[in-house]
């Protein structure tokens, strides 16, 4: 822990703990013609009473270690008295527990030499490119750890105990997540990495990313059934009675800041690589809804696209689909709904107008197929036919819920 104060007037700075044994660091700085005086104080018992460790402190110290040799913990602070008739100038001043390594927590290689240890803030290299920690068995570790450094040559070599079945985890995080007041923010993994201004990049060829993940097959005799994933999230809102405002499986985001410039801003690029063989389905997205419950939502889609700008012009598309080239990436139906129930209208359009899809062949087939609740305007394409080959189509022309509100299309045979 470290205190830091500048004083401008007098009073005392915030007490640093120190533990019996250990060691803290102190400095100060005098500017402006500081002209008044200061003490270093220690209190064992609280703060009733303070005893003076250094006095008539008045100028410029470096960084000077002290030993806690009292046999009970101590409270350090600085107290600044002004002599004159008024302050002169200021003392910046620092109180900082010296970092303790935790006693055998050493890491020692082979011909004696200590090049780590476990120390009271985290983990110190003595100038190593990489430590290696054989661990057997399970091993714990209580508390924070931080790593400061870096750690390109750090890995998780991970080995299963049992190949037989179960579940294991190379790598596992689990905690309860505690916090209460607004604000406490709980995060299993945080990454969290920046470009500095003063890294611009000399090649085109560069690809950053917070998390990467590889995972592959070459095993060439599994049994039929097998999944392997890049990534599985489930967020579970888990047991009877527990109650939640929002539950997100994921939030992806992307962000650009008032300044920047970005050529190509897309939050969610989704994409598959066909080299080898697939036999039966290959789907760039598949997005499926299981709900289990009676309860309907107030409000239930498969998907939503939603635009949310707030300055400039609306966008051009709100479902964009594109052929990259070339008969092989042509497509054969836009859009698909031949294989999806449908009970109400196939498409809403932008002014309220429905278009239905159905096999009714009157007038009076149509309103007791779909109801009277479409808008004037609206459309049924149907695939059957009555007194003629040609497919029925009917337009909706009135909200008498009469028969008559509805009119087949007559079409005819030229150009």
């Amino acid at each position: 822990m470290t205190i830091t104060k500048t004083f401008s007037a007098a009073g005392v700075s915030e007490p640093l703990f120190v533990r019996s044994g250990e060691d803290f660091d102190y400095t100060t700085v005098a500017a402006g013609g500081f002209a008044e005086t200061a003490f270093l104080e220690s209190t064992n018992n609280g703060g009733a009473t303070w005893v003076t460790v250094l006095s008539g402190i008045a100028t410029t110290i470096a960084s000077t270690r002290v030993r806690n040799y009292d046999a009970k913990p101590v409270l350090y602070r600085f107290r600044c008295v002004q002599v004159g008739p008024g302050f002169t100038g200021t003392l910046a001043i620092t109180l900082a527990d010296a970092v303790e390594d935790v006693a055998g927590s050493e890491f020692v290689i082979g011909s004696g030499i200590t090049v780590g240890a476990i120390t009271e803030d985290g983990i110190r290299a003595d100038k190593v490119t990489a430590i290696t920690l054989a661990v057997t068995g399970n091993t714990t570790m209580t508390g924070n750890l931080a790593v400061t450094g870096n750690l390109a040559k750090t890995k998780v070599a991970g080995v299963r105990v049992s190949n037989a079945s179960g579940y294991e985890n190379f790598l596992n995080v689990s905690g309860d997540i505690t916090g209460l007041a607004a604000g406490a923010k709980t995060y299993g993994i945080n990454v969290d990495m920046t470009r500095p201004i003063t890294s611009d990049t000399t090649g085109g060829d560069i690809d950053d990313a917070g998390l990467k993940i590889r995972i592959r097959n070459e095993a060439d005799g599994n049994t039929a059934g097998n999944t392997i994933r890049g990534i599985d999230i489930q967020a579970r809102n888990h047991d009877a009675g527990a109650t939640l405002t929002n539950l997100n499986g994921g939030v992806i985001a992307l962000q650009t800041d008032s300044g920047g410039t970005t050529a190509n801003a897309t939050a969610l690029n989704a994409q598959t690589t066909l080299n080898g063989t697939v036999t039966d389905t290959h789907l760039g997205l598949d997005v499926r809804t299981f709900r289990q419950s009676a309860g309907v939502p107030t409000l239930e889609a498969i998907a939503r696209l939603r635009n949310g700008n707030t300055t400039g012009t609306g966008v051009a598309s709100g479902l964009l689909i594109t052929s990259e080239g070339g008969a092989p990436s042509s497509i054969l139906n836009a859009i698909d709904l031949s294989g999806a129930l449908i009970t109400g209208a196939d498409v809403v359009l932008g002014n309220g107008c429905f278009i239905y899809s159905g096999t009714a062949v009157t007038r009076a087939a149509v309103r007791a197929d779909i109801g009277g609740t479409a808008p004037i305007g609206s459309m049924y394409i149907s695939t059957g036919a009555v007194g003629t080959t040609k497919p029925n189509t009917y337009i909706k022309v009135a909200n008498a819920t009469a028969d008559t509100d509805w009119e087949r299309l007559v079409t005819q045979a030229s150009d």
